[in-house]
Parts: structure tokens; C-alpha cells; sequence
């Protein structure tokens, strides 16, 4: 079972910014590979962008279940990767589901696909 880091980390945990920085890099590319999903062509992008998400959340998760992240790093991530599950590939499921942008849709449902494909652009996506 993934436990929440707060029990897992007490006390003297230590993660190194590239750590933590994992965490948001996977947040990121879960939240690109919904706008890829959703725009026009962006089949095989979301493909590349999921398998990257995934990479890095279990590279992430893996070091907080061994005790590298300190509870001070908590504000630094995303929230919904506190979340306690059976596995790390549950929780990454869960954090994909929560990084859909779904307030930012249903305000644009006339033409969701021009709406992914600019917020995929703002966000720099292909960059990932």
C-alpha cells in the first residue's frame, strides 16, 4: 500500500529538487496529454505524453515510499499526489483523472478541440 508521505517521512527526509521536481513535471505532462487527447491529430502525442507522466510519477512516488522527500516538500508538489493507494500505478491513475481540465472544457464545449490545442501551446507541451 502507498502510504501518505506524512507517515512514511516523520521526521529527516531529504529529496533533492530534481526529485520533487519529478512530481510536477508528471502533473504537467498528465495535464498535456488530456489537451493532446482532446485536440485534433493528438492521438500519438498523447501516447508520448502519458508514457512521460507515468515515467515520472513512479520515479517520484518510488522515492517518497522509500523516505526521500521531506514534509516541508509537500507544498512543492501537486496536492493530488498525497493521495494514499494500493500501488503506485492506482495513484498515478487517480492522478491522471484529476489533471483533466475539466472547468477549463466545459466553458469552451462549442470548440473543445481549438480550446485544447491552444491551452496544449500555453503550456508548452511539445516541449516536454
Amino acid at each position: 500500500m502507498i502510504l501518505p508521505l506524512l507517515i512514511l517521512c516523520p521526521h529527516f527526509c531529504y529529496a533533492d529538487s530534481a526529485t520533487v521536481e519529478l512530481a510536477n513535471k508528471s502533473w504537467l505532462a498528465f495535464q498535456c496529454s488530456y489537451y493532446a487527447n482532446t485536440m485534433e491529430g493528438g492521438g500519438a502525442e498523447k501516447a508520448r505524453l502519458s508514457k512521460l507522466a507515468y515515467v515520472w510519477g513512479a520515479q517520484y512516488l518510488t522515492a517518497a515510499n522509500e523516505g526521500l522527500v521531506a514534509n516541508s516538500e509537500l507544498l512543492n508538489i501537486p496536492r493530488e499526489f498525497i493521495y494514499p493507494g494500493p500501488s503506485i500505478d492506482y495513484v498515478l491513475g487517480a492522478v491522471s483523472v484529476f489533471a483533466m481540465d475539466m472547468d477549463g472544457a466545459k466553458n469552451h464545449m462549442d470548440n473543445l478541440s481549438r480550446w485544447a490545442a491552444a491551452e496544449y501551446k500555453k503550456k508548452n507541451c511539445q516541449h516536454l
